[in-house]
């Protein structure tokens, strides 16, 4: 199974819309988004997909989102929050239940490797130098980065993206 997962949309109509066109083209069913959506319209683009939204710090017309959520997906054990709550967040990636932990907020795309989990920042659809969505292939536990443009998604290797340890 193969997971799409963004986070930070801002509003960004445009590069939501392109975002959802990418995933629907590379066959996700499944979308995490880590929150920062800001009004509801901008998850319009993501219906038809089964979407687990998170609440951001920005996203107080949302307030039935929740703070994070964890289950799995595909088999693998993951968690998902905006990130902003560095104490909870912390306490995710340290309770070592889930193979990936998905967090937002920074703006910054990237990947680290903390033990056994793997803490994965898609990115943004707003205020980044190369706006950004993951993809995780559940089969693989593989992670790829692409590149969001309102016209063209492309691969993409973010600075950050090499696994670092902790």
């Amino acid at each position: 199974m193969k997971v799409g997962i963004l986070s930070d949309t801002h509003d960004n109509l445009p590069l939501v819309e392109a975002a959802a066109r990418f995933f629907r083209d590379e066959g996700i069913e499944r979308v995490l988004h880590l929150g920062d959506v800001t009004k509801p319209r901008s998850l319009e683009p993501l219906k038809g997909f089964r979407l687990t939204t998170v609440q951001g710090n920005n996203d107080g017309a949302l307030p039935e989102l929740p703070v994070s959520w964890a289950g799995e997906v595909g088999g693998v054990p993951v968690a998902a929050t905006h990130g902003h709550l560095s104490d909870f967040l912390q306490e995710l990636v340290a309770s070592r239940r889930y193979a990936f932990v998905f967090r937002g907020h920074s703006h910054k795309a990237g990947v680290t490797r903390e033990g056994e989990t793997t803490v994965v920042n898609p990115g943004a659809l707003h205020r980044a130098a190369v706006k950004s969505v993951c993809v995780l292939d559940t089969a693989t536990r593989g992670l790829a980065f692409y590149a969001v443009e309102a016209h063209r998604v492309a691969p993409w290797t973010p600075p950050a993206a090499a696994p670092k340890r902790r």
